[in-house]
């Protein structure tokens, strides 16, 4: 609500310790399973025994945060947790969205039931436009899986999920960006989005394989070239941004900690993550690479998972300037993208 959303702003602004408001997302972990091995996954290790979230789980999440937007995440494939449908269905019903962040490569069958149950919006992870380079990023994937569900969704009647390509930016795909925005725009998707890659929690041997030796200059005419291509068929993209603030991306494969930008983060006053087994954080990174929870959705009142000692701390650092190194390394959003989000 518009209410929340001003009140969160007010409190990320000021660096409050307590908060008032709902969070305006919550991130929701509906499994840990994923039938993909991508080359820059840091969640193989939670994939390794695939856990599925309980419906009484989800259930006190949409009562007991009252969010206006679930996205479903983590560090499994949303659509491989047999129920995702009933749960979007059970966020309609508190007029909640929900948008799942997916590689695409499931069946019609659940991709039709969460279509049917009122799904808001679909975030697909595309790292190439040429299925072989493809199926080396996303391994065991199949692109042609994820043209065949896009077409699907285009051809179905009524109204559509808003839809929108996610690509990281590695080495392998430095030099198809303007091949992801012709493939989107091929396949019905209004908007593509580039990201640096997460690199906290990256090990020497992904890292030589993804951003080593990165060509910065290569991947800016890249992305200048894709801009063009987009500009010219009509698909939005964050590449203006992307290129306006470069440097954030160079700081980031180079490691180079900035204090200034990881100390503008607005997470920890307007979005939680809920993992599988209801541990609640302020991020998936803080989750993965610190094991911080400020509670459990199970055991703890509202007051304190949004309240909590847990995350008072994190507020406390942030308004300090003293962060945990994987909030360093990161590229988080600002306030002006969560209070103006179209999602």
């Amino acid at each position: 609500m518009l209410g929340d959303r001003i009140m969160g702003a007010l409190h990320a602004f000021f660096r409050t310790e307590r908060v008032w408001n709902s969070p305006l997302a919550v991130n929701v972990e509906p499994t840990t399973g994923c039938g993909l091995s991508c080359a820059m996954c840091f969640c193989k290790k939670d994939q390794a025994a695939s856990r599925f979230m309980e419906e009484r789980v989800f259930q006190l999440i949409i009562k007991k945060l009252k969010p206006d937007v679930v996205e479903f995440s983590g560090a499994g494939e949303p659509f491989q947790h047999p129920d995702l449908a009933e749960f979007i269905k059970y966020a309609d019903n508190f007029s909640v969205d929900s948008i799942v962040q997916t590689n695409l490569n499931c069946g019609a069958g659940p991709l039709a039931a969460a279509l049917d149950a009122g799904l808001a919006g679909l975030k697909v992870s595309v790292d190439s436009a040429d299925p072989g380079r493809y199926a080396l990023i996303r391994r065991k994937g199949s692109l042609d899986q994820v043209a065949a569900n896009l077409d699907f969704i285009r051809s179905r009647p009524g109204p559509k999920p808003r839809l929108s390509l996610e690509s990281v930016l590695i080495n392998q795909n430095m030099g198809d960006c303007g091949g992801i925005v012709d493939f989107a725009h091929r396949h019905g998707v209004a908007s593509v989005n580039f990201h640096a890659i997460q690199t906290v929690g990256m090990n020497e041997e992904t890292r030589k394989e993804l951003i080593d030796d990165f060509n910065f200059p290569g991947l800016r005419l890249s992305l200048a070239a894709a801009l063009a291509r987009a500009q010219d068929l009509g698909v939005q993209t964050n590449i203006q941004k992307l290129l306006d603030d470069f440097n954030t991306i160079v700081d980031i494969y180079n490691r180079n900690e900035n204090i200034s930008r990881s100390a503008s983060c607005t997470l920890p006053w307007m979005h939680l993550f809920v993992a599988v087994d209801g541990n609640v954080s302020p991020c998936f990174s803080l989750h993965c690479h610190t094991g911080v929870a400020s509670g459990n959705i199970l055991e703890n009142s509202r007051d304190q998972i949004l309240n909590g000692p847990a995350i008072a701390c994190i507020r406390r650092g942030f308004r300090n300037k003293r962060v945990a190194k994987v909030c360093k390394e990161c590229n988080p959003p600002q306030l002006s993208s969560i209070f103006f989000r179209k999602d």
